[in-house]
């Protein structure tokens, strides 16, 4: 298995960080990994670099790098990185004939440190329990080609067994299409790196912090057709919990720094109003959804959001009522 090649003549001992479960590093900082994506690797134009964190998913890799394999674009660069797994993800990904990196690092830096080591001039990022349709990464690069656009979103749906994943489920369901509730995914390579990358200090969030900074940064974002199928297993509710207790770590430092956007854009509960039609078709899940949310509220402190998004709920039926009295009194007269 190839070690970080690229960056071993620049590391230093240290007790931080892991390359192949075996060796200590230092790792670069992040303006190193960005400087040399920027400087030492020359972009192949039309070349899609993947970039894919993993820790411990030996459950959904393969379904994943085999939706890699199936891509019908021809020119497609996958980069693994591996947060030290130890229940044989590497073992099934080098089977797959996968170059893997290990080294322990978070999501957020994974995603970094791949894309400083690839080639492409398009950058995709996606989680290790994803499945991408075959015409998925050749939509985006053509989108992004033909109308020079910076960002892609990737619609999302999730597929899972049991009560609660079904019920989990749902929110990428009510978030589909729904303008600011999806995050892109894909990038062209000099806008990923003119934004600084992802923010490694974040854990929970990261994919739409970017996102708001791309907005920010005035890209042009474009939305594909062709989905991705998040698979989230068999969920139960003590395994939905300990996913919000985790995220609890840096929701606060991503709802804080992002506060304005989330304010302006983000408001799930109206989501849910234009999305109404998904719970009265399936009320059994919807309201096991809800209850999620409300939990999700109380795991991250977040119910001066809630109450905003509360109030943008009140005054879009406000709104709405005012305008259906207005036509009423139009069709008196």
């Amino acid at each position: 298995m190839q070690i970080l090649e690229a960056f071993l003549h620049r590391l230093t001992p240290s007790d931080s960080y892991c390359v192949n479960g075996e060796l200590s590093f230092r790792i670069p900082t992040m303006t190193d990994l960005l400087s040399q994506a920027k400087k030492a690797n020359k972009p192949d134009e039309g070349e899609v670099s993947v970039v894919i964190p993993t820790f411990n998913s030996a459950r959904t890799i393969e379904a994943c790098l085999r939706s890699m394999k199936e891509q019908d674009y021809p020119k497609v660069e996958v980069l693994m990185i591996d947060n030290c797994s130890n229940d044989g993800t590497v073992e099934i990904a080098s089977g797959l004939g996968f170059t893997i990196h290990v080294m322990a690092c978070n999501r957020s830096r994974a995603r970094n440190i791949g894309a400083s080591l690839s080639h492409g001039a398009f950058l995709l990022f996606i989680d290790s329990d994803m499945i991408l349709a075959k015409n998925v990464i050749a939509q985006c690069a053509r989108l992004s080609m033909d109308h020079n656009y910076d960002a892609i979103i990737i619609p999302e749906l999730s597929r899972g067994e049991g009560y609660w994943a079904r019920c989990d489920g749902l929110r990428k369901n009510f978030n589909l299409a729904q303008p600011f509730r999806e995050a892109a995914r894909f990038f062209r390579r000099e806008a990923f790196i003119s934004m600084g990358g992802y923010d490694e200090s974040l854990e929970m969030g990261e994919d739409f912090d970017l996102h708001y900074r791309s907005l920010a940064n005035r890209c042009r974002i474009g939305r594909a057709k062709a989905s991705i199928e998040h698979d989230l297993g068999h969920e139960s509710l003590g395994s939905i919990l300990r996913k919000y207790a985790v995220n609890r770590r840096t929701i606060k430092r991503f709802l804080c720094k992002d506060q304005a956007f989330i304010k302006q854009y983000s408001s799930p509960i109206v989501s849910w109003y234009r999305q109404r039609d998904l719970l009265t078709r399936d009320p059994m899940h919807g309201v096991g959804f809800l209850f999620l949310t409300l939990l999700e509220s109380v795991f991250q402190g977040s119910w001066i959001y809630a109450a905003h998004y509360s109030g943008d709920l009140l005054r879009q039926l406000s709104i709405r009522n005012t305008h259906s009295r207005n036509l009423g009194m139009n069709n008196q007269k």
